[in-house]
């Protein structure tokens, strides 16, 4: 629905499709140099999660990242016993459309454990310990998945005093706080303003 959405409102959406280069000149973006052919823009968003770091790499750009990693315990399918995420002591917890849960084992981002199937196992169990009538499901597999967390805890929003051209926003919880976000990302952007609700949040504290 978020895609076709941008669509109507003229967004052309190229995917696949890798950065391979950041051609910058005096610190002016020159061209995005991708799998499908070079691209040409007044302003570059790195807006690219755990990939954020590589991708800022190109222009020359310092946004620190550290490891986050998270176990997730997929269930095997069942009944529908949950409308919407559901955040529990230690983690978090969603239903799929196949009726499937997942299960996250907390927001800490210690290291996975060398038996992290015995580890989701304990996971799906004190999340079946929350819900009701769960008691008959049981782990189908475990994922491991990587956090975007600056390296300071703290959101990175904003062009870079480097490369004036680029704008990074990276931040654990970006879906949550996506809708604020967006709108403000979008102002400093497009209407070439400064949101005051941002500045703590500038990339430039990595820069000096």
């Amino acid at each position: 629905a978020l895609v076709e959405a941008a669509r109507r409102e003229g967004v052309a959406i190229q995917y696949p499709c890798e950065v391979t280069g950041i051609v910058l000149r005096s610190g002016e973006l020159r061209q995005v140099e991708t799998s499908r052919g070079p691209l040409e823009a007044d302003a570059l968003v790195i807006a690219a999660g755990v990939d954020t770091t590589g991708l800022a790499a190109m222009a020359g750009l310092q946004v620190p990242l550290r490891d986050s990693p998270g176990l997730l315990a997929h269930s095997t399918p069942g009944p529908r016993l949950l409308e919407r995420v559901v955040l529990a002591p230690g983690g978090a917890m969603k239903q799929k459309i196949d009726g499937s849960i997942v299960v996250s084992g907390g927001f800490s981002g210690r290291p996975v454990s060398d038996d992290p199937g015995g580890q989701a196992e304990e996971i799906l169990h004190r999340a079946k310990s929350l819900i009701s009538e769960a008691g008959h499901v049981g782990l189908a597999r475990h994922t491991i998945g990587w956090r975007p967390v600056p390296e300071d805890g703290f959101p990175v929003l904003g062009f870079s005093t480097q490369a004036p051209d680029v704008y990074v926003a990276v931040m654990h919880s970006g879906i949550t706080l996506a809708p604020l976000v967006g709108r403000l990302v979008a102002s400093e952007i497009l209407d070439n303003v400064q949101v005051e609700m941002l500045e703590p949040y500038r990339l430039s504290r990595f820069e000096r």
